[in-house]
């Protein structure tokens, strides 16, 4: 299979996708969580067991992605996940397993328990526009893919603005705008990629022929990307401010 990096090209199959794929198409992709584990390096003993522990809660985490007619949604599995269990609680808030990420035409959202409140932050679709393609390849799934990367700015844990850098895998042989989490803005389906380099996220399985629908999550509030930001920055000041 021939494949060009012109940007031209990219950017007419990314607009075409909506229209051509995702009508065409009810499918469902897994994803299972590779852990970069550094818990051995802890020397307090209880610490080390503890972080060991939620490490294996994360990799047993299961996440799917369905795509059909102009949408999608990626959310974690809840059915496999044990009631009551602080180690998989913990896993979930690590990976940003307590969100759904739902994506159609006209919106792009990040819905959940958002300042004490089920909420939607409304995404910036170009979040993910700037990615440098490279000619590096893999198999995943027994598809041919392409690493891309790219950053963008988002505010850390002391409130100040901080660079995130993305990697990802896609294969333009599933020529579908889509990815785990919210990770978008390729001309192929991600198989594989990462906001945070200990937790990677990848497919496990394709079945490009499910019965399930997609049901846009419910939620009460909205707000813009930079409301958020600027509510989350009050927040943490209002933090600091406390001791």
């Amino acid at each position: 299979m021939n494949f060009t990096f012109s940007i031209k090209k990219i950017l007419f199959i990314v607009l075409l996708m909506p229209i051509f794929s995702y009508s065409q198409i009810n499918m469902r992709v897994e994803y299972n969580i590779f852990v970069m584990k550094d818990s051995n390096q802890l020397e307090n003993k209880a610490a080390r067991i503890k972080a060991q522990q939620i490490e294996r809660a994360i990799e047993a985490l299961n996440f799917k992605l369905n795509i059909k007619n102009n949408a999608s949604l990626f959310k974690l599995d809840e059915k496999l996940l044990r009631d009551n269990d602080w180690n998989y609680s913990m896993a979930k808030s690590f990976v940003s397993g307590k969100y759904q990420y739902y994506t159609d035409l006209e919106q792009k959202l990040m819905i959940g328990d958002i300042f004490g409140e089920e909420s939607a932050i409304l995404q910036d679709k170009e979040k993910y526009s700037n990615w440098n393609i490279t000619k590096e390849t893999k198999t995943i799934l027994d598809f041919k893919c392409f690493k891309a990367t790219t950053t963008y700015e988002e505010i850390g844990n002391r409130g100040e603005p901080k660079q995130i850098y993305i990697e990802a895998w896609f294969t333009p042989d599933i020529p579908i705008n889509a990815g785990p989490l919210d990770i978008d803005g390729l001309p192929g389906l991600i198989l594989e990629g990462y906001r945070n380099p200990r937790y990677v996220f990848k497919a496990s399985n394709i079945n490009f022929d499910t019965e399930e629908e997609i049901v846009k999550p419910k939620f009460k509030m909205m707000l813009s990307n930079q409301e958020y930001m600027e509510k989350l920055s009050e927040v943490i000041k209002e933090i600091r401010s406390r001791g």
